[in-house]
């Protein structure tokens, strides 16, 4: 869809994609460590992010 609507070259899309492959990190970091709690606050904070960046997207 990004191609569709050709938003490749939009920043916002671009910081969207770069908090997914974030949170990507932090979970499987959070995996590995399952008692490191801060991971799981990152975590928490970069899916809001993710949240609030895909809402105000315009399309």
């Amino acid at each position: 869809m990004a191609s569709h609507y050709d938003l490749w070259d939009n920043s916002e899309f671009q910081l969207k994609m770069g908090l997914v492959v974030a949170l990507i990190f932090s979970v499987l970091a959070h995996m590995k460590l399952p008692k490191a709690h801060w991971l799981m606050g990152l975590t928490f904070l970069l899916t809001l992010g993710i949240v609030w960046i895909g809402l105000d997207l315009p399309v």
